[in-house]
This record gives structure tokens, C-alpha cells and sequence, in this order.
């Protein structure tokens, strides 16, 4: 195992050896790199109850997986995303998780309809600048406050660690943003309180990802009357789904000589 580990995450644009084993051993590899890439995450200052959270999604996503399929593993998704963990450029701080990385504008696919960024978006980041891209971990409560906390924390722990990365904004792209999709939420809905934080800046009417991320690990097949009223609401309001890109500018600090 521990030479299947040793090669598990080389290789280029994501074509990683690992992602050829079996579930099984893709979890039991992945759990065996977290060892040495705990020490990763210290170097760069993470407190052990960042690391901990951070490396939590592993154990979130394997046992989601096993209660979708009744199997113990995890997915070629899941390998591709835990590159994150790895190349030690994620942390969840709070309730949300942060990647860092550079903005890239979205660009015409196979797929149509796509997402283009507009006017807004391009005069306020420019392509290629340093950014924190906000994901949301499965399950998590997007309590008002507890998104407040989480921006906070995570702002004031990059401004720390990261002190020599400008970072300009915290980005988010999801169906959680969607402006139709929000429209139809209560003024009470945590979906939509989270939302409100961020100013749109590209939004797509492919409903796709709203889906997936509504009905994920197998509650589609749940009957009816045991889906949220999120499932409902998304059932009943499918023209509405779509995905849409935010962003929320980081204060900028000006050098003083």
C-alpha cells in the first residue's frame, strides 16, 4: 500500500495513478496520505482544528458513499478532489472551505448554455489574480452568523499565513447563488441569506449542477414524501434552476513607504 501511495497523486492534469485502483483502495491510500500531509498543513500554520476539519471530508464523503451504494470507498470525483488536501491548497475554516487559487474568467464548453463573466465581474478582478474560492461542504448549516464567523476567521487566517498573496476576493460558484432560484426562497432561508452576501457576476441556466447537489448520493430514489423541502421546492421549480458565480472584495491594504 505504501508504494501505491508513494506515486498516488503524480502525473499531470489530474491523470493520477491513483484514480486506477479501486474505491477501496483509493480510500485506504487517501487515509494513509493524510499522515504526512498533516505536517504539510502545520508548516503553513493551520491550527490542528483546521487541519482536522479540512481532512474531515474525507470521512464525510466515504461514509455518504457507502450509505448511497453500500459500499466502502470513494469515487473518481472524490480522488480528483482531495488533490486539493494534498497539494495542501484547501482548509474548511468554519463552515466553509476555502481553495486557494487564480481566478480564471469562464470559458465556452462543449455544453451550451455557459456562464460568462460580465462587465462587473471583469472591472473588479482581473483574470489570473489571487483569490479564495468558497466551497460548501456536504450537510453543513449555512446559519447567517455562522457564514459571518467563517468569512472572518478565514480572511484574518490567509492576511496571517498567506501575508505575501494579495488576495482580492472570495469567489463562489454555485447553484446556491442562483438569482431565479434565491427569488423563491423565503426572506428566512439560509440559502438565500448566503447568497445575498455575494455580488453576481456570471450567471448559467444549465440546471445540471442544482440537481446533482440537491438530489446527491442516491436521494433521488427516496420516495417523495421523504424529501426536504429543498427537493420539492427543486422538483416543482425546475426552470428556476441554474448556477451563477459571486464574489465578495477583500479589503485591500495599501503599502505605505
Amino acid at each position: 500500500m505504501q508504494e501505491i501511495a508513494e506515486t498516488a497523486y503524480s502525473g499531470t492534469d489530474y491523470a493520477f495513478p491513483l484514480l486506477k485502483r479501486s474505491p477501496f483502495t483509493r480510500l485506504l491510500v487517501v487515509c494513509l496520505l493524510l499522515k504526512n500531509q498533516f505536517i504539510e498543513y502545520q508548516k503553513v500554520g493551520a491550527s490542528e482544528e483546521i487541519i482536522w476539519d479540512t481532512f474531515r471530508d474525507v470521512s464525510v464523503r466515504s461514509n455518504l458513499t457507502y450509505l448511497a451504494t453500500g459500499k466502502i470507498g470513494i469515487s473518481k470525483e472524490e480522488v480528483i478532489w482531495f488533490s486539493h488536501i494534498f497539494s495542501t491548497a484547501i482548509f474548511k475554516i468554519g463552515v466553509l472551505q476555502y481553495e486557494i487559487t487564480k481566478l480564471q474568467y469562464p470559458k465556452k464548453g462543449k455544453d451550451d448554455p455557459y456562464m460568462e463573466l460580465s462587465r462587473e465581474g471583469k472591472a473588479l478582478l482581473a483574470e489570473g489574480c489571487d483569490v479564495l474560492s468558497c466551497h460548501i461542504r456536504h450537510g453543513v448549516d449555512l446559519k447567517d452568523s455562522s457564514v459571518e464567523a467563517s468569512l472572518r476567521k478565514a480572511e484574518a487566517f490567509f492576511k496571517e499565513h498567506y501575508a505575501h498573496t494579495k488576495f482580492r476576493a472570495f469567489v463562489c460558484s454555485s447553484w446556491l447563488l442562483y438569482p431565479p432560484m434565491t427569488a423563491v426562497l423565503g426572506e428566512r432561508s439560509k440559502i438565500r441569506q448566503f447568497a445575498s452576501r455575494f455580488t453576481i457576476v456570471a450567471a448559467c441556466p444549465n440546471r445540471r449542477q442544482a440537481m446533482e447537489r440537491i438530489f446527491s448520493y442516491g436521494s433521488r430514489n427516496l420516495p417523495k414524501e421523504k424529501w426536504t423541502s429543498l427537493q420539492a421546492l427543486a422538483v416543482q421549480n425546475k426552470k428556476r434552476l441554474g448556477y451563477a458565480m459571486g464574489v465578495i472584495m477583500m479589503k485591500m491594504e495599501v503599502d505605505i513607504f
